[in-house]
């Protein structure tokens, strides 16, 4: 909240004039991003005295900035704001967690032993699953149905004896666990956990990430003042059906 008055510049002009309206306790209702940076930069600038107050014309209008008559110079207080990826704090936090059941350290010597620990951490995570599931049998439905279900969809296929004994180095079996939404009732989501290392190494480590195309969110929202309605919509299970090329298949194993 800020307040700009004649006063603040009339102490170092007599005759200093305000190229713009005087305000009272003001909050920003906007946020411009530095995409949209260049609105802010002063056209033609104006200064009431050597160490300021002053003022620049910008697109936006003008603005004054620097200190005004009757500032105090004494440093005010400042906080700092730590930002954290929400993505990699839900993934240490799934690790951490699974970390904790299983107490199980590996360590490996030999490369050619590494894809049998891909198996072997996979399939520990899945027992752990199944003791929670055990007593729980309306939760063990549930995950059953969906298991199920992304088979009948053609998300996912049981393999044949001779495919589970093929072996590659891109083998990969991924962890599996339920989550269940507090605010929907008998709702559960499978999350397939692409953050386990086996060795240091994750499937997400090993991905190649291309350039990110999605709108920026301001973008988004904008579009929105552009007609009466707006209207949006999503694709149901969207990942499950983005096709995934033979040879990298054997990298999305599940038990």
């Amino acid at each position: 909240m800020q307040t700009l008055g004649r006063r603040d510049v009339q102490g170092v002009h007599k005759d200093a004039r305000l190229p713009m309206k005087p305000y009272t306790n003001v909050v920003p209702k906007l946020l411009i991003g530095l995409d949209h940076g260049h609105l802010g930069l002063p056209l033609r600038t104006r200064r009431f005295a050597r160490e300021g107050p002053y003022a620049a014309a910008t697109e936006l209008g003008w603005v004054v900035f620097g200190l005004v008559s009757g500032q105090s110079t004494t440093p005010s207080p400042r906080s700092c704001l730590l930002a954290v990826s929400m993505d990699d704090t839900m993934e240490k936090m799934v690790e951490d967690y699974f970390e904790m059941e299983s107490f199980d350290g590996i360590t490996l010597e030999d490369d050619y032993a590494v894809p049998p620990r891909r198996y072997e951490m996979a399939h520990r995570r899945l027992i752990n699953v199944e003791k929670k599931l055990k007593p729980n049998g309306q939760l063990a439905l549930e995950y059953d149905r969906i298991i199920k279900d992304y088979v009948s969809k053609g998300y996912a296929r049981k393999l044949q004896q001779d495919e589970v004994a093929v072996t590659s180095d891109r083998l990969w079996y991924l962890p599996h666990f339920g989550v269940e939404n507090p605010n929907k009732p008998g709702k559960v989501r499978l999350v397939f956990d692409a953050a386990a290392k086996v060795r240091g190494t994750s499937l997400n480590s090993a991905l190649d990430k291309g350039p990110q195309h999605y709108q920026p969110l301001p973008a988004v929202l904008f579009h929105f003042r552009e007609g009466a309605v707006g209207v949006c919509g999503d694709i149901k299970e969207m990942f499950h059906q983005v096709l995934i090329r033979p040879d990298d298949r054997c990298s999305q194993r599940f038990q």
